[in-house]
């Protein structure tokens, strides 16, 4: 029991963290600011008292490594200014409209501390707040205090999770058609299908490691992928159709090369079963559902004029975005504050791009200027080159290494790669390219799956000399 609490007593914690805020989706708690804030800080104090403890380290090794990590680690100094900026807007929020006689016009109050950064919602600006500080504790502690395979079995839980959420929400809409359902649910879905297949052929490849049948992860890829085609729309849904095909064949081609035959069949069957099973029950006993009509409407479509349509109003609300960032460059407008201050910018037609979704830029890059201000951007990419860098430089040791050794590279070279890797390089990918057509980081766990997995990457790829 003891080994047991030293290897995976963060790993456990941190996936209830993340379960706590993915669980958000479809069980509001009536305190689930407060739960997740108290399981992030307590998960804080797991990687100081409990971290990972490697081969040959006792608990005193383990502790001054995650120290020394932490003080040599420019994303804690980053995400603790982060942290900061997002507290000031909780405590200087409080914004309200007022009528001005003088101007003949509706204005946004001042914030309690003017120049300081702020938010108009007091209540969504705390939910932001405590979200950041999981995603902070989050990332710290898998970068600094879990191993390759605790990290292994926590994407593997996690993707089985997710996939519990969307079957939920999926009856739950189908129940109640009028349901309110975020609207970029389906890229969290999405996104955990992709990484799911990383972590199915991981659980293949060691399956005496992990603990977790191999079953239970492709249900879980099988439930997200049918999630994310049920809650995207029919542009997104084709895309992440095409992508679980392309990442099947990967494994396939994956587990020919290091499997028995006998894992290869079962791979083959638990696919083919899954999508038999997926279209039976979308196509026979939910009929009219969401991916039902994306077919059909790519059917009958004329992509032409749906793509001007939507580009004109992703233009529009871009527009809208820039023109109230002008007003707010430095800090911006706080949490949401695009929906508050965008009857400010917007008259006339241009109202006619916003009848859904007004709180969305569809851009994720520039609503994030857009409501943190250039130092929130910069602030924000500095946390994401941090967290990038250990990427490259492990991929180019690589890429070096296998080069000095065999003077070229071939296709085998990248099938020894963990396939961890790929799909979860490939989703964080994937993620960047969404969110400067639509708006991903808004689905509630997006933000810190996505983080997660960026920081998780580099421990999959072979260091220097293996």
């Amino acid at each position: 029991m003891q080994a047991f609490l030293t290897k995976y007593s963060l790993p456990i914690h941190l996936a209830i963290l993340a379960s706590a805020v993915l669980a958000s989706l479809c069980v509001p708690l009536r305190y689930g600011g407060i739960t997740v804030f108290i399981l992030a800080v307590s998960a804080a104090e797991f990687v100081f008292l409990l971290p990972s403890v490697h081969t040959g380290e006792t608990f005193v090794d383990a502790r001054d490594r995650v120290w020394r990590g932490l003080v040599r680690d420019a994303f804690f100094y980053v995400g603790i200014l982060g942290l900061l900026i997002a507290l000031s807007q909780w405590l200087n929020s409080g914004c309200s409209l007022v009528y001005q006689p003088s101007a003949n016009a509706w204005q946004m109050s001042l914030p309690p501390m003017p120049g300081l950064p702020f938010s108009v919602k007091t209540s969504t600006a705390g939910e932001v707040l405590n979200r950041s500080v999981a995603v902070f504790v989050a990332v710290c502690a898998l970068r600094l205090a879990v191993g390759k395979r605790g990290k292994r079995k926590l994407f593997a839980v996690l993707g089985c999770v997710s996939g519990c959420i969307a079957v939920i929400m999926m009856f739950r809409t189908g129940a109640n058609p009028g349901a309110v359902v975020p609207l970029p649910v389906g890229f969290l879905f999405g996104f955990w299908a992709i990484v799911g297949m990383g972590s199915y052929l991981g659980v293949c490849q060691e399956p005496e490691n992990t603990g977790i049948h191999p079953l239970l992860v492709i249900l879980g890829i099988g439930a997200n992928t049918v999630g994310g085609l049920y809650f995207s729309n029919v542009f997104w849904a084709a895309v992440l159709l095409f992508l679980i095909l392309v990442f099947a064949i990967y494994g396939f081609f994956f587990l020919a090369r290091r499997s028995e035959a006998k894992q290869l069949m079962s791979y083959g069957c638990f696919f083919f079963l899954l999508s038999g099973g997926a279209i039976l029950i979308l196509g026979y006993f939910m009929p009219g559902n969401p991916i039902q009509r994306h077919f059909n409407f790519w059917m009958t479509v004329d992509l032409e004029e749906a793509w001007n349509i939507w580009s004109a109003a992703w233009r529009t609300r871009m527009d809208a975005a820039l023109d109230i960032w002008k007003g707010h460059w430095g800090w911006g407008v706080g949490v949401d504050g695009f929906r508050e201050f965008l009857g400010f910018s917007v008259t006339g037609k241009a109202w006619s791009a916003f009848k859904t979704d007004p709180g969305l830029v569809y851009n994720d890059c520039l609503q994030f200027l857009c409501e943190y201000g250039l130092a929130g951007f910069v602030l924000f990419l500095s946390a994401f080159l941090s967290l990038v860098i250990p990427v490259v430089f492990r991929s180019r040791s690589f890429l070096a290494q296998q080069g000095e050794a065999k003077g070229a590279l071939d296709r085998r070279d990248f099938l020894r790669l963990d396939p961890f890797f790929f799909t979860g390089a490939f989703a964080v990918v994937l993620g960047i390219v969404q969110a400067w057509f639509a708006s991903p980081f808004h689905a509630p766990g997006y933000c810190l799956s996505w983080m997660m997995v960026l920081a998780s990457l580099p421990v999959f790829l072979p260091e220097v000399g293996d």
